[in-house]
């Protein structure tokens, strides 16, 4: 759960940052030796929109599902993939409660999602009728939804809900579970 981060899991989500920020340093500064003001300015333009997305995120999400997400980021990195999370407009995540049970089928389905060739997802947290969903949508077509639904049938987890579906003509996994008080 988010709250059991992991020390290592957290200096490696440390070292990344540090890493992407001085890479955004060497880049601007690549530019500015090279004369290209321009350049310099526009990488930090996007590095400023970049940072400012994740902080809307972060405010959007709440602390429990964003540093959740952030750590199922890591592992879905670790698994070679790559995660997108997206987290749509009017929810109030106030209500979200962590469960292990779901987040370790998150975890679970995103890796079968990689295994199975779909290396680009996008993770969408949501509430619906007091059930908590997340869907995790593969962002390139793959052939592998077939073998995502016999996985799914089979995901042995107590008060988990795992289908499969599409979006956009691509796999989509939604997991879900009720939302405990």
């Amino acid at each position: 759960m988010a709250g059991d981060i992991d020390r290592e899991s957290l200096s490696f989500a440390l070292r990344r940052q540090s890493h992407e920020f001085m890479n955004d340093l060497q880049v601007i500064s690549g530019w500015l030796q090279m004369g290209n003001v321009q350049k310099a300015l526009e990488h930090i333009e996007s590095t400023k929109e970049r940072v400012k997305r994740e902080s809307l995120l972060m405010n959007s999400l709440g602390p429990d599902l964003y540093g959740w997400l952030r750590y199922l980021d890591l592992k879905i990195q670790a698994a070679g993939g790559d995660a997108d999370v997206e987290a749509p407009r009017g929810l109030d995540y106030r209500d979200w409660r962590p469960c292990s049970h779901l987040e370790k089928a998150v975890e679970d389905v995103s890796c079968w999602m990689i295994k199975r060739g779909c290396a680009r997802l996008r993770l969408r947290p949501s509430l619906d009728n007091g059930r908590q969903i997340v869907a995790i949508e593969s962002l390139e077509r793959c052939p592998c939804v077939e073998d995502l639904e016999a996985d799914a049938a089979g995901y042995p987890r107590q008060d988990v809900l795992v289908r499969v579906g599409e979006s956009c003509g691509c796999p989509c996994v939604f997991v879900e579970s009720p939302i405990r008080r």
